[in-house]
């Protein structure tokens, strides 16, 4: 048994998904996206600098 790194449900090891990009055990339904709740922040937080940088050279 694995434990889910976003929200800690005990899963069977052949029922778990990993991370696209830390390979985090997760869950079916956590990692329905491919990416754990961190990934997924600091994912988000890249496109919003990548989005204020764009509109500082506009």
């Amino acid at each position: 048994m694995v434990k889910c790194t976003d929200c800690g449900k005990e899963i069977p090891e052949d029922e778990t998904v990993y991370c696209d990009m830390c390979r985090a055990p997760l869950c079916k339904e956590c990692g329905a996206t491919g990416l754990c709740s961190n990934c997924t922040e600091l994912w988000i937080a890249e496109i919003d600098l990548e989005d204020t940088e764009a509109e500082e050279e506009a």
